[in-house]
């Protein structure tokens, strides 16, 4: 028969059985080498992964884009020398018994207005319109520099004068278009040149490598989806230019014609005001005078069409202002001015200083007749 005192002798045994099966049970939750790894380790893993994979996608992007793999840093400028590229004729070697080469360099103002198809049927000549939206004296130095390195070898140069361009400013006038992330890097120091203190962009930088789809983000969305931009229709007007880059503009009436003049006043009344010249884009034009004549390019100045209304603006000393500059350019660097300012009727105007096709065709005919003697042109 047990008694009382052996149960504590038989519990107290036991107890050096139990911790042998503890033992064991702890071994067994320790995870073996070929064991999957637990949740926490793989969201680490998710996470390592994603910011390597967005490093690479980033700095993937930001080479491509320096590099100009993919042509969204400047829209405006790669759609048109994507145009120019197809006539190979202005990369070649002058050829003496080819028609002569004839560039229109300038704005808007001037893509819309130079015909180069009609200029080459009425000069006889192989013409290209390089105007580009909101393009003023700097951005024309920069872009003029970027054919050049490029092989762009043309014979004569139409090279515009924007007076609303030309009135200081700090910033001045044009930058409010010429945005950092459109520039190459040794671009800054050009235009710093010039006395506008350029800031470098984010995307020049070490950042740029980290946040290029940021830095790019408006000439991504212009190459893809325009629609999403603050200017519904894009950075560009490259749906509509013709072969050689000309863009037949709108031919507005009555309230239209008028409402859009009213818009154009209010864009460049800033300038308008108590107009005066001087500043970063004078010295602008110096500089894109002094590379033509370095590398043996005929020049001529001009000063594209205006409706009476939009030369009112300036006030008379104004519009004499940009006059006298104009012609003392073309005095310091023995270079033709054509002031094209009177040419085009009212009527022919869209919006005050844009031409409609019929304004066009005027100017352009015009423009081919005035300067043929200079030129040399063979008819």
């Amino acid at each position: 028969m047990m008694s009382h005192l052996d149960t504590p002798t038989r519990r107290t045994s036991r107890l050096p059985r139990l911790w042998p099966r503890v033992a064991v049970v702890d071994l067994v939750t320790v995870p073996s080498p070929g064991a999957k790894p637990s949740r926490q380790s793989r969201a680490k893993r998710a996470v390592v992964a994603g910011l390597v994979l967005f490093v690479l996608v980033q700095s993937s992007l930001n080479l491509a884009v320096r590099s100009e793999w993919l042509p969204i840093s400047d829209p405006v400028f790669h759609e048109k020398f994507a145009i120019l590229s197809n006539h190979p004729s202005f990369f070649a070697e002058r050829d003496e018994s080819a028609p002569q080469r004839v560039a229109a360099l300038g704005s808007s103002r001037t893509q819309l207005a130079f015909d180069a198809e009609r200029f080459g049927n009425a000069g006889t000549a192989d013409a290209m319109n390089l105007g580009f939206p909101a393009a003023g004296p700097l951005t024309q130095a920069l872009y003029l520099r970027r054919m050049l390195d490029a092989g762009f070898r043309p014979d004569v140069l139409f090279l515009e004068i924007h007076p609303c361009f030309l009135a200081p400013g700090d910033p001045p006038f044009e930058a409010q278009w010429l945005h950092s992330y459109r520039l190459r890097p040794s671009e800054i120091e050009l235009l710093r040149s010039f006395g506008y203190a350029a800031e470098s962009p984010p995307t020049h930088g070490w950042s740029g490598w980290l946040t290029a789809s940021y830095g790019y983000r408006f000439g991504i969305l212009n190459q893809y989806t325009p629609v999403l931009l603050p200017c519904p229709f894009g950075l560009t007007v490259g749906a509509r230019s013709d072969s050689r880059g000309f863009v037949a503009g709108h031919h507005f009436v009555g309230k239209q014609r008028s409402r859009m003049t009213e818009a154009t006043y209010k864009q460049y009344a800033p300038v308008l005001e108590n107009y005066a010249t001087g500043g970063v884009g004078v010295t602008a034009l110096r500089d894109s005078l002094a590379l033509c004549r370095e590398r043996g390019i005929r020049v001529g100045l001009v000063l594209m069409p205006e409706s009476s209304d939009f030369r009112g603006w300036y006030g008379k000393p104004g519009y004499a202002a940009a006059g006298d500059t104009a012609m003392s350019l073309g005095r310091e660097y023995g270079v033709p001015v054509f002031d094209a300012r009177t040419w085009v009727s009212d009527e022919h105007h869209a919006d005050g200083h844009h031409l409609t096709p019929a304004g066009a065709a005027e100017f352009t005919d015009r423009l081919a007749a005035e300067s043929a003697e200079w030129r040399g042109a063979k008819r």
